[in-house]
């Protein structure tokens, strides 16, 4: 891999950031229970209530009004269905999560009236999975709600339900891994390979306690995760699928998921960036590049400024069929080393590496034989300072993390699923 195409003179257009957050698969939102309550001037005491609402995950966005929360501004029809009263609601209804406040529900189309139901399982839901039934009493909040047949007005409920299901495979993808929102705890930052949409869901190990988006649909891949610029926040690295230009989002904010500016690293490329970390250890995380047609590998030491200048390279090592999917110091030796797969068989090894700049090769050591899943990427998520591994299966998308352990670091001590882990 030469690197005399380098430049940074010519800026990267700013990635587009829009604010679709979810690719196309239609959803389905089901209330039931017993209410209380009146629509019109007919009123019910206890009576079975169903509330149907289909929509799309295509057009859910996040409104500008409330960074948290996800909606269908174009508005979708909903239908609902009370013992003993005929109504249907006939005008737009929005859908809305809210994890924070651990509600979903309906609402008019920039009206004020809404139905949620709250329930603590909505902290771990972003509409991509079915999550119930939820059984149990809780409660409808209800401001007025305007209906076809009037004014619906829930006053009590009981045995509520919830059911949310959505039609087809989840696309989105475990991309890397760091901790954003600067509570000692490792997330992961998830990208929708159709759209390009992403998200950082906040961890507790491996459970999901939140999340926040990034931005919306993008041509544009995150490749990796490091903090380029030292200020305690990590940054992303994005490559254009189509061209292999790179570029650095320098990130900040509260929770670290705002784009505080965009530095270019690299014009068009036909090598890819398959990993990050500080192989020097200067301080300032280097770039792994490999090339897709000939395996070879090579890294790139940034510095400067902001951390995001090239400063030198070094080969990696020649042709290999295998693929670099993870960087990380799993032998505790201060030098991170490269975790490998084989595409075809996804048998796995950890590469030791050494030498002044990080880049010799010392020793290897397997991890599992044939795996239908991928290693995603590589943090520690248990706290014990040997970083951990996150897998994914391609089909379904569910994830879970190896906690590594042993004289190396390469052995595998238990596995955990990544609760709610799908966006």
């Amino acid at each position: 891999m030469t690197t005399h195409w380098v430049s940074t003179a010519v800026a990267i257009a700013t990635l587009a950031v829009t604010n679709s957050v979810a690719a196309a698969h239609p959803v389905t939102i089901t209330f039931a229970g017993n209410g209380s309550g009146s629509i019109g001037s007919s009123s019910f005491t206890n009576a079975s209530f169903t509330i149907t609402f289909t929509s799309d995950t295509s057009r859910l966005t996040v409104p500008s009004c409330c960074v948290n929360d996800l909606t269908t501004p174009g508005g979708t029809p909903a239908t609902i269905s009370v013992s003993g009263v005929n109504a249907d609601f006939s005008e737009d209804q929005a859908v809305f999560v809210n994890p924070n406040e651990l509600d979903v529900g309906i609402w008019h189309l920039g009206g004020p009236d809404f139905l949620t139901i709250g329930n603590k399982q909505f902290a771990t839901y972003n509409l991509a999975t079915n999550i119930g039934p939820i059984d149990g009493t809780t409660s409808i909040l209800s401001d007025t709600f305007s209906t076809s047949e009037g004014i619906l007005a829930m006053s009590s409920v009981s045995n509520v339900t919830v059911t949310v299901v959505v039609s087809g495979p989840n696309p989105w993808r475990i991309v890397g891994t760091a901790d954003f929102n600067r509570d000692g705890m490792r997330d992961t930052v998830w990208q929708d390979p159709e759209a390009g949409a992403a998200q950082v869901f906040f961890m507790n190990g491996a459970d999901i306690t939140g999340f926040a988006g990034i931005t919306g649909s993008n041509a544009w891949r995150i490749v990796g995760v490091g903090d380029f610029n030292q200020d305690g926040n990590p940054d992303l690295v994005w490559q254009d699928a189509s061209s292999g230009a790179a570029q650095i989002w320098l990130m900040g904010g509260a929770d670290g998921t705002t784009r505080s500016s965009a530095k270019t690293v690299s014009n068009g490329n036909t090598w890819r960036i398959v990993a990050i970390a500080d192989f020097n250890r200067d301080g300032v995380p280097d770039l792994v590049w490999q090339d897709p047609s000939s395996g070879m590998r090579q890294v790139w030491f940034m510095g400067g400024a902001e951390g995001t200048t090239f400063t030198e390279s070094a080969q990696v090592s020649r042709g290999n069929a295998w693929r670099i999917v993870a960087a990380a110091d799993f032998n505790q030796d201060g030098v991170p080393d490269l975790v490998w797969q084989d595409p075809s068989t996804g048998s796995s090894q950890v590469w030791f590496m050494g030498g002044t700049q990080g880049t010799t090769l010392t020793g290897t050591a397997n991890i599992s034989e044939s795996n239908s899943w991928r290693i995603v990427a590589a943090g520690d998520f248990d706290g014990d300072g040997i970083p951990d591994l996150i897998w994914q299966d391609p089909s379904t998308t569910n994830a879970q993390v190896w906690h590594m352990g042993g004289a190396q670091g390469a052995t595998r001590i238990s596995v955990a699923a990544v609760s709610g882990a799908t966006p």
